[in-house]
């Protein structure tokens, strides 16, 4: 019993380290940059859905095109339509909310009105350019729809819908 104790409190004390050391969209931004300025002389940086070649990532055209509000409205009411997205581009308006993440990608969270919200997973390529969004701006993200989010619909390999 006491050995349970223990574990769960060391457990606990190093979630609640882990979540205030957590980086925010600025310091991940910063972070990419050191990391690239590092290694971009001796490898070749992968950036984006072309990270074989290292080049920026092509401009996608949307299959689907929807806002975040309509998105989630469909994730509420029935969690299996968000199979329809699998695997298609979709462009997403909304709210920009917050960020959240690691140095090697962040998820932009599009405003729900709800503790839940849109996702997009952002690769490095983009992080320094989201880092620039402001709470409440209206924002575009293209991104592959992958119904696997179950904390609210989840797109991956966003990019800066152009």
């Amino acid at each position: 019993m006491t050995r349970n104790v223990l574990i769960f409190v060391v457990g606990l004390a190093g979630l609640a380290f882990c979540w205030s050391c957590g980086s925010t969209a600025s310091n991940i931004a910063v972070n990419v940059t050191r990391n690239t300025a590092n290694t971009a002389s001796s490898t070749n940086v992968q950036t984006g859905a072309n990270s074989a070649t290292g080049s920026a990532p092509a401009v996608r055209k949307a299959e689907i095109t929807t806002t975040a509000d309509a998105l989630f409205k469909e994730y509420k009411t029935n969690i299996k339509t968000m199979e329809k997205y699998e695997g298609k581009v979709v462009e997403i308006s909304g709210q920009f909310s917050h960020t959240s993440g690691s140095e090697n990608s962040i998820d932009v969270k599009f405003e729900t009105g709800d503790p839940l919200k849109v996702s997009c997973r952002v690769n490095a390529a983009a992080i320094q350019a989201v880092a620039k969004f402001e709470k409440g701006e209206q924002i575009k993200m293209t991104g592959i729809g992958d119904p696997t989010g179950i904390i609210g619909p989840l797109f991956k390999d966003c990019q800066i819908a152009q």
